[in-house]
């Protein structure tokens, strides 16, 4: 897709089908009960539009993310990239992201303001031992 192009929206998906957006919001969530030819009418049209749900719309919607964090200490050899990989390679098919933090950091940036605390992510995996539990705690409160 052009970088320029403008995205479809779900509005725009639901005239294309014939439905309301509600209907629409149903069939991308598989929320509520929405007819066999009414959900290959919406497919049908997404697909024409190539619409993509805007992702920031959904979390604010669901309470989700869909985004796991990673924070791992510096890297500096091929393990951790394997890891990394290992990790985003199992998220993948249930649909979540990887955020990446490292704490190998600059003088003067504490760990601690990443945002990755409950409403970034949904999920923290921590593989640092340069944290202690009242750390922990403040960094997803």
């Amino acid at each position: 897709m052009d970088s320029n192009a403008k995205r479809a929206t779900i509005k725009e998906v639901a005239a294309e089908a014939g439905v309301s957006a509600m209907t629409v919001s149903r069939v991308l969530n598989e929320t509520g009960p929405v007819a066999e030819e009414t959900t290959e009418r919406v497919l049908a049209a997404i697909s024409a539009l190539n619409y993509i749900p805007h992702r920031g719309a959904r979390a604010l919607a669901s309470q989700k993310t869909n985004t796991i964090g990673l924070l791992f200490p510096e890297i500096n050899d091929l393990f951790f990239f394997q890891l990394m990989r290992g990790v985003q390679l199992a998220l993948m098919p249930h649909g979540y992201d990887l955020l990446l933090y490292s704490t190998a950091r600059p003088q003067g940036l504490d760990v601690l303001n990443l945002p990755l605390g409950q409403h970034n992510t949904d999920g923290l995996i921590v593989f640092t031992d340069s944290l202690d539990d009242t750390a922990l705690r403040r960094l997803y409160s």
